[in-house]
């Protein structure tokens, strides 16, 4: 399909949340694609037409997606990625010009964009922390259910936090998009990503801290851009070992809270396990069983504990890390490839 007016014709959007936009211009859509809300997949459709076809078959939007998913990424959808387009998106990434950013600079950001938007992003993160809360004590498996819940639930924060910086509209209902298509790949990088660093922390704290760091990105890649579980984990780790001291210092300095706590944490559950168990060499399944009910309580007073710390540090801790995010990713990224 050729277009012969580019001023003069207008298309309708199916977005990554099933809801159609539009109609807008050539130029607005474009923008849309360098903003990552439409990429090669996106159905488009123009107005006054039936049909529906994805934008990587409109001539018009060839140079923009070429800039927005540099290489193999252009093509890479949002919703249903194939393995071998991860996988190339991953190495086309790596291929392109390194993108940096200043921790310094995105704290500074960070703080400004949680007082402009202080009300929306501290109900979200509230939102999400009492759903995550609730399941977990409403329920016996409530452990289990928040692991599989918090994927979907952080995802669709972090999209509420994106949209607020790119300018998009954005809502409480933002929570909630992850729920579909990019529901799996969310909830098994939530829950490998907090079970391996949780192991860590508790067995030999630096491990724990390490893996945090180099996973910072996994889940908003994975909402965001539509990484499925290895491509996600993966594009996280190569991108923090280039800036791996500056991303480990924004995120000390921005959930310093939670940092301190879980410091705290691991040394005291260390503590209560040697004092009702004996050196850690010396336990045995049999001793663990008997003092299950003292572990189970004293596992449920530290984790509420966490929980109210986690609260109080995610809405600027999620401000300054999605600003290192956008730098190394987002539009500012696709800007600075052009």
């Amino acid at each position: 399909m050729r277009i012969a007016n580019r001023l003069a014709v207008m298309f309708k959007m199916i977005g990554g949340d099933g809801r159609e936009y539009g109609p807008a211009t050539v130029e607005e859509l474009s923008v849309w694609i360098l903003d990552h809300r439409a990429n090669g997949q996106t159905m488009v459709q123009v107005e006054g037409r039936s049909e529906w076809q994805p934008l990587s078959t409109v001539p018009e939007f060839d140079e923009v997606l070429r800039q927005a998913y540099p290489g193999a990424a252009a093509g890479l959808t949002r919703s249903e990625p194939s393995t071998q387009e991860t996988h190339g998106a991953i190495e086309a990434w790596d291929a392109a010009p390194a993108a940096s950013f200043s921790a310094g600079d995105c704290l500074g950001r960070g703080w400004v964009f949680l007082r402009r938007h202080f009300l929306l992003v501290s109900a979200g993160c509230a939102l999400v922390w009492a759903i995550l809360t609730v399941s977990a004590m409403a329920t016996c498996i409530g452990g289990v259910l928040g692991l599989i819940l918090s994927g979907a639930l952080y995802g669709g924060l972090m999209l509420l936090y994106l949209g607020l910086m790119r300018g998009q509209p954005a809502s409480l209902g933002t929570l909630f998009t992850c729920f579909g298509p990019r529901f799996v790949p969310l909830m098994l990088i939530a829950i490998v990503t907090q079970l391996l660093s949780q192991i860590g922390l508790i067995f030999c704290l630096v491990p724990g801290l390490i893996l945090k760091v180099i996973w910072a990105f996994a889940l908003p890649l994975a909402a965001d851009r539509g990484l499925v579980f290895w491509p996600a984990l993966e594009l996280s780790r190569q991108t923090v070992q280039r800036h791996f001291l500056k991303v480990a210092l924004l995120m000390c300095v921005a959930f310093l809270p939670l940092l301190v706590f879980e410091v705290y944490g691991g040394l005291r559950m260390m503590t209560f396990l040697t004092d009702i168990l004996g050196p850690p060499g010396t336990w045995t399944l049999d001793a663990i069983q008997n003092k299950k009910s003292q572990i189970g309580e004293f596992m449920m007073t530290l984790g509420l504990q966490e929980q109210l710390v986690v609260l109080l540090s995610m809405p600027f801790g999620y401000a300054a890390l999605l600003q290192a995010y956008e730098d190394l990713f987002g539009p500012r990224r696709a800007g600075a490839d052009r």
